[in-house]
């Protein structure tokens, strides 16, 4: 779709830091926990892209190429798509909505590292799916969204994930004057010797008309 968001999927690990990628309290109104506070006190708007909160969602939104805007909509509301919408604006036009109701769904299969050969760490690929494994599936509590900056980017963080024995948190980045859009998983764990393998991607609720 001509410049809609690039959602950019990425791993990245060290020995015991996992990062991955991928591009929501619903209780009787009498007892409805109020929303998390959007934290910005890292986030500079100069950077070139805005993050607020209305109620109980948080919008990004910031300029493309040329005079087109993009604007993503997350909704911190449990047992809601994460991601409510995201829309373009080219030039002068009202908002047209590209994507409507969409969840990142996170798979990890949790396994046990052969550490006895060639040193340990030196073996990356060790089969661990052939060996006796779990799969697990990730769960978010939309308990606090953090915003900051810096340069001309900006990040969003929301809540606390955990999958297994890892937990951590979901994170985006958004480049001033551009659509590319980096969507993470960052979890960690303390446990040793432990192999991973991983699915990612988006679960669309609502298609949108052609």
């Amino acid at each position: 779709m001509k410049n809609g968001p690039m959602i950019h999927e990425a791993l990245r690990f060290s020995r015991w830091l996992l990062v991955l990628s991928w591009i929501l309290l619903g209780v009787p109104t009498e007892t409805r926990a109020a929303s998390p506070t959007l934290n910005a006190d890292a986030h500079d708007p100069a950077c070139g892209v805005s993050i607020s909160q209305q109620a109980s969602q948080v919008v990004v939104a910031w300029q493309l190429e040329n005079e087109d805007r993009c604007r993503i909509v997350y909704d911190l509301t449990k047992n809601k798509p994460l991601i409510q919408s995201v829309a373009i604006a080219t030039g002068g036009e009202p908002w047209k909505t590209v994507v409507k109701s969409a969840d990142p769904v996170l798979m990890l299969r949790i396994g046990k590292r052969d550490l006895a050969k060639r040193n340990g760490w030196t073996i990356f690929f060790d089969r661990m799916q052939r060996k006796p494994h779990q799969l697990f599936k990730a769960e978010l509590d939309r308990n606090q969204a953090v915003a900051s900056s810096n340069s001309k980017r900006a990040t969003l963080r929301i809540g606390e994930l955990k999958v297994g024995p890892f937990q951590g948190y979901l994170q985006w980045t958004f480049y001033a004057g551009h659509s590319f859009v980096l969507q993470e998983a960052v979890v960690e764990t303390d446990q040793n010797e432990v192999a991973y393998l991983y699915d990612t991607g988006l679960v669309f609720h609502e298609t949108l008309p052609s």
